[in-house]
C-alpha cells in the first residue's frame, strides 16, 4: 500500500482500508461475507489508494454517500464479486435501502456490518436503524443519532382513540405498533401510523 499521498485521514481512506480488510483480512469481522465468499478488489484500487480516491470524487462521492458494488453488477447480469471502477457506483443511503434486503450490509467509517450486527454494536434497535434508513436518513445519522430517553419517558396521548400512555414503549406494547413508528409521528416524520395519531401530553 502506498501511504505517501497525505490523505490517510480522509474519510475515503477509511472506506478504502475497510474494503481491503473485509476482502483480504480473515480476522476482519465481516470477512466471511466478503473475502470468504471470493469478493476481491481490482489491482488498480488494491495497490493505489489515489486511484480509488480520484474515481470516487469524479463520480460524485460526498460525505455520507456509499460505495456500492451490487447495483451495476445486477444491471450487467454479472457476479458482484469485485470492487472496481466498472462495477462500483456512488449511491445514497436511500438508494441502497431500495436495492438491498433488510439484512443488507451497510458501511460506515470503513466498517461493514449487517443491520443486526450494527444494532448489537451501537445499542440501537435494528428496527429503528432499518426504519431510519427507509425514511431517508443518512447512514451516519441512522447509526449515531441517540434516542432521547427523556422523550421516551414522557406521557403521550393517542388523539385518535383519546387514550393516554405513560411512555412511547407502553403505547407501542398496547397498540402492537413498533415504538419507532410512534416516535416518527411524535417528531413529525409521519402524519400517522395505522391511522393513529399521537402527541405528547404537556
Amino acid at each position: 500500500m502506498h501511504n505517501n499521498h497525505g490523505l490517510s485521514k480522509h474519510p475515503l481512506y477509511r472506506i478504502w482500508a475497510g474494503i481491503l480488510a473485509r476482502c483480504y483480512t480473515p480476522s476482519a469481522s465481516n470477512y466471511s461475507i466478503y473475502g470468504g465468499k471470493g469478493v476481491r478488489v481490482c489491482d488498480l484500487w488494491k495497490n493505489d489508494f489515489t486511484s480509488f480516491y480520484k474515481w470516487a470524487l469524479s463520480n460524485g462521492w460526498k460525505k455520507g454517500m456509499q460505495i456500492d458494488k451490487d447495483i451495476l453488477a445486477k444491471k450487467k447480469n454479472v457476479a458482484a464479486n469485485m470492487y472496481s471502477p466498472d462495477l462500483c457506483s456512488i449511491v445514497t443511503s436511500k438508494e441502497n435501502c431500495n436495492n438491498k434486503k433488510s439484512n443488507r450490509v451497510i458501511e460506515y467509517n470503513g466498517v461493514s456490518l449487517n443491520i443486526k450486527q450494527w444494532a448489537s454494536k451501537i445499542g440501537i434497535n435494528r428496527v429503528t436503524i432499518y426504519m431510519r434508513l427507509k425514511n431517508g436518513w443518512t447512514i451516519e445519522d441512522a447509526l449515531t443519532k441517540k434516542i432521547d430517553c427523556n422523550s421516551i419517558k414522557k406521557r403521550i396521548k393517542c388523539i385518535t382513540t383519546n387514550e393516554e400512555f405513560d411512555s412511547i414503549s407502553n403505547a407501542a406494547k398496547h397498540k402492537k405498533i413498533p415504538a419507532n413508528y410512534i416516535s416518527g409521528v411524535l417528531t413529525g416524520r409521519h402524519n400517522h401510523v395505522g391511522g393513529l395519531k399521537f402527541e405528547y401530553i404537556k
